[in-house]
């Protein structure tokens, strides 16, 4: 499958490429009009070139996901996520894992401690903005201990 879908990539990149070099030759430099090059007309261009752009990315992104659907049927793709989660959960299960989470977890609480006294100690206030997604974190992590 990786062989089909990388000679398909090699086929659509050939053809990309062709286009562009007739591009390139057809253009010549002679039949340039001085009114295109205006501010107003070079702007202009430009709009028209972003717009161009922005709808062929969108194109490109729905010719991908059918090319993918098309190439992972829903059966494969199930298969592929019911693997990627057994993954996550045997490295979950990994003695060593948690270990690793345990030393991250109290390396923040030394660090958020630290920082508390630095505080009180400078009898300064701390003028940060609270960040309720931070605050969230560190309620999940006391609830892990």
């Amino acid at each position: 499958m990786g062989r089909d879908m990388f000679a398909d990539a090699a086929a659509q990149v050939a053809s990309a490429a062709s286009r562009a070099e007739d591009r390139a030759r057809s253009s010549d430099p002679s039949n340039i009009n001085p009114e295109d090059i205006s501010r107003s007309a070079v702007k202009e261009k430009g709009s028209a070139i972003a717009d161009s752009a922005r709808k062929a990315t969108y194109q490109f992104r729905d010719d991908l996901e059918s090319y993918l659907r098309e190439k992972f049927p829903k059966q494969r793709r199930d298969a592929v996520v019911n693997r990627m989660k057994k993954v996550v959960q045997d490295i979950q299960e990994n003695p060593d894992f948690q270990e690793t989470v345990d030393f991250i977890v109290e390396l923040l609480h030394k660090y958020v401690t630290k920082i508390k006294d630095n505080v009180a100690v400078e009898g300064k206030t701390a003028d940060v903005k609270p960040d309720e997604h931070f605050d969230i974190a560190m309620k999940d992590i006391q609830v892990c201990e």
